[in-house]
């Protein structure tokens, strides 16, 4: 389930995605809602930071890295923000994850699965 943040960050993303496209900036602006999960995609190389999955659970996570393998992202994947608690399944036995666990998820196989999924913290 969504927590009240995640709405409120997709809604400032949503907005933020419109005004870069109207305002003509280089790349592609989006974020949408799809199966329960929050998408944000910025393609300019510069932006990619903006590039997100929210509202993940355990439930939709294997949704969640098929469509951070999608081909919008051209072979540069999001971030899946974890809630604390869920770690992927390589990394379970590692115990609970920290608040604002994020995974980097990696798809250098032509095919994405919960096993490609590495922890990401940023430096």
């Amino acid at each position: 389930m969504l927590n009240e943040a995640e709405e409120v960050i997709h809604a400032r993303a949503v907005v933020a995605s419109e005004a870069a496209t109207a305002a003509g900036l280089p790349g592609t602006f989006s974020a949408w809602r799809e199966d329960g999960l929050l998408a944000v995609l910025a393609t300019a190389p510069e932006l990619r930071f903006l590039r997100t999955i929210t509202g993940v659970t355990e439930a939709n996570l294997p949704r969640a890295v098929q469509l951070a393998g999608a081909s919008c992202w051209n072979r540069d994947p999001p971030t899946l923000v974890l809630p604390p608690g869920l770690l992927p399944v390589p990394c379970r036995s590692t115990g609970p994850a920290p608040a604002g666990f994020q995974a980097r998820v990696s798809f250098r196989r032509r095919k994405a699965s919960t096993s490609s999924i590495t922890p990401y913290r940023r430096a």
